[in-house]
């Protein structure tokens, strides 16, 4: 089949990632035990504790408790208001946890970085001007901005969303002008 650019596309023309919450949960478990293991191992090096076999039983036991806990809370305030970044014809818009969505037209995209890696992968896109980007509606904190470089940008964690960051980073990198993405 023949491609033609007469403006209508085959592909859709919005996107969405979404947290899932199955994704989040696996990485809050085994960000638990990992955290666990390294808490629990101080604690029994600090206070010469040793590895007795009651020690180990403590630890597993209170173990499960902590993680089963952590990655319940953490489940539990992502719920209500979930990191998301949608990308449409027209322009980005991101939405940072519990935060109000930032809209920015393709026009006032200066410059989007990729920070980090795994669940810990940020976005941070840098507008033109503030003046050109908009607000959702004041249901949450507000939009998560930072300064870099004496401009402000806007942060939003992509780590766990779906499709994944990678699919973001090729996305944006197709709907912006060359440079405009840059690397990590």
């Amino acid at each position: 089949m023949a491609e033609h650019d007469d403006g209508s596309r085959s592909e859709p023309d919005v996107l969405v990632f979404r947290t899932t919450l199955t994704r989040m949960l696996v990485t809050m478990l085994l960000l638990g035990v990992v955290g666990w293991i390294f808490a629990r191992l101080m604690v029994i090096l600090l206070f010469d504790l040793g590895f007795s076999e009651e020690v180990i039983r403590e630890s597993l036991i209170s173990g499960v408790f902590y993680v089963m806990l952590f990655a319940g809370l953490g489940a539990l305030g992502q719920r209500r208001r979930p990191t998301w970044v949608r990308l449409s014809g027209t322009g980005i818009e991101l939405a940072a946890a519990r935060r109000q969505p930032v809209f920015v037209p393709w026009d006032a995209v200066e410059a989007v970085r990729f920070r980090w890696f795994g669940p810990f992968t940020m976005v941070e896109v840098t507008p033109t001007s503030m003046a050109a980007t908009s607000t959702g509606p004041p249901t949450g904190w507000g939009p998560r901005i930072r300064q870099r470089a004496g401009r402000p940008t806007i942060v939003t964690e992509v780590g766990l969303l779906h499709p994944g960051p990678d699919v973001l980073r090729a996305e944006l990198t197709r709907r912006l002008p060359a440079g405009v993405v840059q690397p990590g």
